[in-house]
This record gives structure tokens, sequence and C-alpha cells, in this order.
């Protein structure tokens, strides 16, 4: 059968087409699909990507960019229309300490972990007793000495009976656990057990039920305290009320398993997690202001990046259609750009950031002229 000059052409075009598309895929598998970059460290300028898959999304509310874990969300879809309410949206991320976790930051990793599992300082007591998980522990194995202290700062016995004396900051405020909890975290590159410190407060049951009878009373004295007190003890010893196991709430507050629990969310934050560049992968940084139709002030920041962090870019955007950034200054984000084609260029641009001071402050870390910033020497490979 002999073919008609136009269908000739067409499947000309096919091919040619086709010849293209597979050269360029052959010629960016031997760019890029085929190397293997060491883990990027947070810097003061960050491109960080988060898989959305794991739980988390980016999110746009009010002008500013936020990390937010979510209850109920379809994790196929990064991020939502701005500014209208999400029930779905659980806890927001603090971006400063988790970057700074991935600098093996320890103190900022015990905040991310807090946050992570809603535990507010607000939960704490204004006058805190201190005490260690280990502390705990010896007194639960039965040490004379630990076990003497921690009944009068508990003002209750390990089978939740009252003592006779009162001491009314024992029975307001009770104590405060310091408790380890090892995450994973990729520091610098590697992966390294950070511990970070968690403080749960405990108060013994019959502390609760003495406080609650004064609670919304005015001019508490402490007679009036330790009539409350006698009442509740009186309760206790003779049967009407049903001690607490003491012994057994300590055993789980610190029990490893608990611990193991509150690891779990931080460990997938961190797992998906992935700063793509840094600062010291942009050479230069510029930006442009403009106003929109209806009058609202943009900035496009332009970023020129080295050879290898062209690379890495065009290699996380060829493994990763469809995912979203956040364009994180000192820890503030200030912008969200969704990427839905490769970047195989040297230059990204990052369009309609809203407040200009932030990018001011980006512009000047980038190019080396705020304070203690080292600026990105220009390698052989980079001037091509």
């Amino acid at each position: 059968m002999k073919l008609r000059a136009p269908t000739k052409i067409a499947i000309g075009t096919v091919a040619a087409m086709a010849s293209v598309w597979f050269g360029y895929q052959i010629w960016a598998t031997i760019q890029v699909d085929s190397v293997t970059f060491a883990p990027v460290e947070p810097g003061r300028v960050n491109l960080l990507a988060v898989d959305p898959g794991a739980g988390y999304r980016i999110k746009v509310s009010n002008q500013v960019a936020q990390l937010e874990e979510m209850a109920n969300a379809d994790f196929s879809a990064p991020d939502m229309a701005t500014g209208q309410a999400d029930t779905n949206s659980r806890r927001r991320i603090p971006i400063r300490e988790m970057l700074a976790s991935l600098n093996g930051d320890a103190k900022s990793l015990s905040y991310v972990v807090a946050t992570l599992n809603d535990m507010k300082e607000s939960s704490l007591p204004p006058v805190r007793i201190n005490w260690t998980a280990e502390e705990i522990r010896r007194a639960l194995a039965g040490d004379p000495a630990i076990v003497a202290k921690l009944t009068r700062n508990l003002n209750v016995r390990l089978d939740g009976t009252p003592l006779s004396e009162v001491r009314p900051a024992a029975i307001e405020n009770g104590i405060v656990v310091s408790v380890p909890v090892p995450v994973q975290v990729n520091v610098k590159g590697k992966p390294v057990t950070l511990t970070a410190t968690i403080l749960l407060p405990f108060l013994p049951t019959f502390a609760k039920q003495v406080t609650n009878r004064y609670a919304e009373k005015a001019d508490v004295t402490n007679s009036m305290i330790l009539g409350f007190y006698r009442e509740e003890a009186q309760r206790v010893l003779t049967k009407a009320a049903q001690p607490q196991d003491v012994r057994a709430a300590l055993t789980a507050l610190i029990d490893p398993k608990r611990l193991a629990n509150l690891a779990k969310a931080p460990a997938r934050l961190f797992g998906a997690s992935r700063v793509v560049v840094n600062n010291q992968a942009i050479r230069h940084a510029s930006y442009q202001a403009y106003q929109s139709n209806d009058g609202r002030d943009f900035y496009d920041v332009r970023l020129e990046l080295t050879e290898e962090g062209r690379k890495r870019m065009w290699q996380y955007s060829r493994k990763n259609r469809g995912f979203q950034l956040l364009f994180v200054v000192d820890g503030i984000a200030i912008a969200a750009p969704r990427i839905s084609t490769e970047l195989p260029q040297s230059v990204v641009v990052i369009k309609q950031v809203t407040d200009e001071t932030l990018v001011q402050d980006a512009v000047a870390i980038l190019n080396g002229e705020a304070p203690g910033v080292r600026t990105v020497p220009k390698t052989q490979g980079d001037q091509g």
C-alpha cells in the first residue's frame, strides 16, 4: 500500500518528535538521574520540599506560607484554596525549629516533638518541681530516699493514700517529669538519633480533688486548704473514695512504648522533608516589583543556581512532578510555589511574593550582603 505524501510527513514528524524525546531522556538520565547527591543541610535560605503523601501539606493563608499536618486530607493534593476555613488541618509545623533540628539542635527538636504531640507550655504548672524519668524509675524500684522525696512532692503515697501533713505547693503543682524521646533525623546528610526532652506534668487524682474544692473560691487561705484536704482524705481512708494507683500512673507516664509513640509523628515529618537547595547552591539573587490589576504589590524573586544547585533542582523536579516547595528565609516561609514541570534551567523565578522586606532580606543573604553570610564561590563547573 502506497502512503500519501501528507501521511508520510505526519509519520516523519511523530518519529522525529519521539527521537527528540528519547534523546532528551537519555541525556537527562546521564546528567542527573544517575547522579547521587549528598543530602543538603539547611542554610539561612532554603527551598524545602515536603512529601504530601506522608500526611503534611503546604498551605498559603493570609499571604503566609505554612506547613501543616493533616487529619483527614487527600494527600494527593498538597495545598488547598487559600484563605478558606479548613477542618482537616491539625497542627502547624514550626518551620524554624524543624530546620534547626535538621542541623542537629536537640532543643529545637524538643519543641517540634512537643508541638506534634499537642503538648503546650500552658499545660505545665506555674511552679515546677522537676523530676527526671530515671529518678521516677528509681522511686518505683523502691529507693527509700527517692520514694520519700517523691511522696513529699506529690503529697500522696504511691498507693494513692494522703499524707498526714499538707503542702499547698505540692497539692497545686504536682511534679514535672522530663522524659527523653529519641528521634532519627538526617543531620548534615547522615541519619542521627537525636534526643528530644519532653516535659510531662503529673498531678495525682487526690490533689485534683482537693484543688477542685476551692478552685472557684476567692481569698483562699491555708486553713481553708487544710479543711478541704482533711475532708477528701477522710473519704479515701473510709473507702468512700477509691485511691488512685499512683505507682501505676507514673509507670504509664514513662513507659518506653508511650515515649516511642511520641516519636512517630516527628520521625514521619523528618522522613518526608527534604531541603532541595540552600543558599550555598544559589550564586546570585534579585527581585522585581510590580502591581496586579487590583493594585496589590507583588515581588518576583530570581534565583541563579550554581551548577550543582541546578542539577539538584532538575533531578528533584524530574522525580516529583506537581510538588510544592517552601521558600524559607531565616525560618520564615515567604512563598510556596508549585512545580509542575521539570526545571533543568539554572534560573528559578519565585513569583508573587507579597512581603518586600522578607524579599529584600532573602536577596541580601543570597548575595552575601547580610552579616555573617559566606558568599558562594564560583567553580569552573559553574561557568557554563
